[in-house]
């Protein structure tokens, strides 16, 4: 049997062609306000989502009740988070500093607004992939994640080998379960749910198209199913700024597959009539469809006794490229004056936060020179761009900064390799950090070294 995760999810870019603001307000109000009551609608269905700063700016305008409409919704997990960053950040430009500032400030939001700790990376859009990233979303506590745009002649013989899934080594001991997705992160071409029965269309004409549908997509997931190692298998639903008509199209969805499961019913009745090869060879074409999350898809894959021992990957996957020919590597240069700003304001925010949790911890100063005079050495050796610590630090506010500029900082882990070569009795007395601004970086911190 052939178990298929749907995983319903818009994709929703803070910055493309409009502004932030034009895009809230011309897309993402409606497809969350759609969202909300079509999974009221019925406990089957789910919906993912990965950009914080547009969920924040919708929930915050949310009246009481509609926020508690949400939260029961994430209770029962019918709405799920990937990602959590504030953005989708680029893989290949951006500092991992970077990285870890705006997935702190995601995850916080969420962790203090719903009570959700992020598991999956969603990383469907960067164009390319780095090592870096994904030892950043490691470090950050998260067990997986969910990438797209891998070279089209890498990603090609993947599929040929069922190598879509595999353990991304970041560290020695560390790595990240990664699923490729096979095409995109749309619906399969000719299948886009969404738009099969358009609003208006003659009633007359819906069964057929359910029908026409059910068959069509199941036959592409068994083909499909050929290029993995299991017999689980995971469906993107959704595209650019989709599901802003959700009532209609989930309404849809759900027709589709109860078709497919309804044959999947019929199918398994048959083959109980046979016996031998020819019953195990019936039941391979048995297609099963269920709305799903990232989260139970990966647990789903982790249960599968063929994945047990899954392919090993070390390297970037940079550059990307769609077809022969056409690197996607222009933006590596292009607005180099913007690009220069960015470290620049990467280091003043960094400093305002060190400076400005200093002083509000005035009180707990307490004097670790001897750990401050390794990690002065240490950063200054292998991250020369990171500001300087001060000689006198709280043990707090030390830890952080060690979470922030140490183990997230280059995916080799140099500067922190250094510094924890220290004695192990300097090292037990530094904590892991408790700053309420730095929920992200503390579980780097925590999930990377032991102390």
């Amino acid at each position: 049997m052939l178990e298929v995760h749907l995983v319903p999810h818009s994709h929703t870019d803070p910055g493309w062609l409009h502004t932030f603001d034009k895009y809230y307000f011309m897309s993402v109000e409606r497809i969350l306000d759609e969202v909300l009551t079509a999974l009221e609608a019925s406990p089957q269905r789910t919906f993912t989502w990965a950009e914080t700063c547009f969920f924040a700016r919708w929930f915050d305008g949310c009246s009481d009740g509609e926020q508690a409409r949400v939260r029961s919704l994430v209770r029962t997990g019918q709405l799920s988070f990937v990602g959590g960053g504030w953005v989708m950040h680029d893989e290949a430009l951006t500092n991992p500093h970077a990285m870890a500032m705006q997935m702190a400030e995601g995850h916080t939001w969420l962790r203090d607004n719903l009570n959700v700790t992020v598991h999956v990376g969603w990383q469907i859009d960067p164009f390319g992939h780095s090592t870096a990233s994904a030892a950043v979303l490691a470090a950050c506590g998260l067990s997986s994640q969910v990438i797209h745009r891998v070279h089209h002649v890498t990603k090609k013989r993947w599929r040929e080998e069922k190598r879509l899934e595999f353990e991304w080594e970041v560290a020695p001991d560390q790595s990240l379960l990664t699923h490729v997705l096979y095409d995109a992160y749309t619906w399969p071409t000719g299948y886009d749910l969404e738009f099969q029965h358009k609003q208006g269309d003659p009633p007359s004409s819906y069964p057929a198209k359910v029908e026409t549908a059910a068959s069509g997509l199941s036959k592409l997931l068994l083909n499909r199913s050929a290029a993995y190692m299991t017999d689980v298998m995971m469906l993107p639903a959704g595209g650019d700024f989709r599901w802003d008509q959700a009532g209609h199209s989930f309404a849809f969805v759900d027709d589709v597959i109860r078709r497919i499961n309804d044959e999947a019913d019929h199918l398994v009745a048959q083959c109980a009539r046979a016996t031998g090869p020819t019953r195990v060879s019936c039941l391979k074409d048995e297609v099963r469809l269920v709305y799903s999350t990232p989260d139970r898809y990966f647990a789903a894959l982790r249960r599968q006794p063929r994945f047990s021992t899954p392919p090993r990957w070390r390297d970037d996957l940079l550059p990307y490229a769609d077809k022969p020919a056409d690197y996607w590597t222009g933006f590596y240069t292009t607005r180099p004056a913007l690009k220069a700003l960015v470290p620049a304001a990467t280091a003043a925010v960094v400093a305002a936060e060190w400076t400005g949790l200093a002083a509000r911890q005035a009180a707990e100063e307490v004097a670790v020179a001897a750990v401050v005079a390794a990690a002065m050495v240490a950063l200054s050796t292998a991250a020369p761009a990171v500001p300087m610590l001060p000689t006198v630090f709280s043990a707090t506010h030390l830890a952080r900064a060690f979470a922030c500029s140490c183990a997230t900082m280059a995916a080799t882990g140099a500067a922190c390799s250094r510094l924890w070569a220290t004695p192990s009795s300097t090292r037990s007395s530094v904590p892991a950090a408790t700053s309420p601004n730095a929920s992200c970086s503390a579980s780097c911190f925590r999930s990377s070294w032991t102390i």
